[in-house]
């Protein structure tokens, strides 16, 4: 019998010198197979890869955490469990696992190894990837649209119609959309967010459009639209951080054409906008609108259940809102009409793998209803970084989202709202030129101000068309 193989492969450093890796990946057609160079752990992933192993790569939180240590162990928890599910539904017995290193040097020496890899015919099987493109990270992919119109990744949509593990009719569909291309699904998003001020119906029951834009929203009479609109908000609410700034220029690039959708003019007219509602919080201009809170959307997971402990936003909040009580959710809409709903994390399989039936069996499982709510990789997902897992009928029987348990009828406010969902993105180098040039005008001098924004604007130009 063929010995079975779990391994999990961490990588710290490379033994060679190389220059820092800050352009995007090569987005061009994969070429055929060539000679694979490199020097340790890169030669040992390539005896691996010729022995026949399954090669997963994962990047889902590491360039959020400043603890490389507890990273590592956090996603080694999370890719045992996976592994062990994996054997337990009789899946590949030879699946290798390697972890994107979280030490700036190491990754930046990941990053040009997998990209030459895949140039070169070869590279991971699959790919299970966060929201790397932190201030302080890159992504493997700058922009997963980009990489899907240059074919990295394989089609998925026969292997779909024979899935054994997800209901694929189950899954939101509005947000699977975010990872087709020319017809054709090439990408698996596992799960997705996006900011709301969230009120007691009984103190705020508004009627909201689909089609609404931001600039209803600020120039309504209404003062909770107001500040909801607040887009320029960020720091803690309920415990955790967020950015909801970047959502608010919809998808942000077409990237058919390889071009902004927005202007310089604009994007400086809009970051002064949303500071000056902020500002206007700030002179107490809504003190006399009901109590609220601002969040991304998520889901709070325990080790085994989907039922988590009630988070009360103490912080937000002179009363928590009680787990019964019925809450009214509102959005931040984005300047074109609907909601920007951003991809927390997602799946795929590279186009040059030699086993795409083995590789989809592992995507196919991911994304089934047992590992969206009870898996470790699911609670760093959207535990620790704000997110909902795509199964649609999560919320059912007393699911949980937004901090407590859902009663059937805040179950039917939040449908009500993701039904407003316009825009589904991935976060790519724009969010990050985006939130650098809100930082100016808060922060910077008359200098700065006059000129980062316009190299800011350049930069995302140069970006998207490398």
């Amino acid at each position: 019998m063929k010995k079975k193989c779990f391994s999990i492969i961490y990588i710290f450093f490379f033994l060679f010198t190389f220059s820092a890796c800050k352009s995007n990946f090569p987005e061009q057609p994969v070429g055929g197979p060539e000679e694979k160079t490199g020097s340790g752990v890169s030669d040992q992933i390539s005896k691996t890869s010729e022995e026949g192993s399954l090669l997963v790569l994962v990047d889902i939180v590491a360039a959020n955490y400043s603890d490389p240590d507890q990273t590592t162990l956090q996603e080694e928890k999370a890719a045992e469990q996976f592994l062990k599910a994996v054997e337990k539904e009789g899946g590949p017995q030879d699946v290798v696992i390697e972890a994107m290193p979280v030490q700036q040097e190491a990754r930046e020496a990941a990053l040009i190894r997998i990209r030459a890899e895949i140039m070169a015919g070869g590279g991971p099987d699959v790919f299970i990837l966060g929201p790397a493109n932190a201030i302080t990270a890159e992504a493997l992919f700058q922009f997963p649209k980009s990489a899907m119109a240059n074919e990295i990744f394989l089609p998925l949509d026969e292997y779909i119609q024979s899935a054994q593990f997800m209901d694929w009719e189950k899954q939101t569909q509005v947000i699977m959309e975010a990872g087709r291309w020319e017809g054709s699904q090439q990408l698996l998003p596992m799960a997705f967010s996006f900011p709301v001020t969230v009120f007691r119906k009984a103190d705020y029951d508004p009627q909201l459009s689909a089609d609404m834009t931001w600039d209803d929203m600020r120039g309504s009479e209404d003062l909770c639209l107001q500040i909801a609109a607040d887009y320029s908000f960020s720091g803690p609410a309920g415990g955790r951080e967020y950015e909801p700034f970047t959502p608010l220029f919809g998808e942000g690039a077409d990237y058919k054409e390889s071009e902004l959708l927005f202007t310089e003019e604009e994007m400086v007219k809009r970051v002064k906008e949303t500071l000056d509602l902020s500002q206007q919080k700030e002179s107490g201009k809504f003190d006399s609108v009901p109590e609220h809170y601002r969040t991304n959307t998520y889901v709070n997971f325990d080790d085994e259940e989907w039922q988590m402990d009630e988070f009360n936003h103490t912080s937000c909040l002179s009363q928590p809102i009680g787990k019964d009580e019925a809450i009214t959710i509102v959005p931040c809409y984005n300047l074109q009409g609907g909601v920007t709903a951003t991809i927390s994390a997602y799946a795929g399989i590279n186009r040059n793998t030699s086993r795409p039936e083995d590789a989809f069996f592992l995507v196919d499982l991911l994304l089934s209803k047992k590992q969206q709510t009870t898996s470790q990789i699911y609670r760093m997902i959207c535990d620790k970084m704000f997110g909902i897992p795509v199964q649609a009928d999560l919320l059912e029987n007393n699911g949980n989202i937004l901090g407590w348990s859902l009663t059937s009828e805040n179950v039917e406010e939040f449908q009500s709202v993701l039904e407003h969902i316009s825009v589904v993105r991935y976060r790519t180098p724009i969010d990050n030129h985006l939130i650098h040039v809100r930082s100016v005008f808060r922060f910077g001098s008359l200098e700065e101000k006059e000129n980062e924004p316009q190299r800011d604007y350049q930069k995302m130009v140069q970006e998207l068309q490398e």
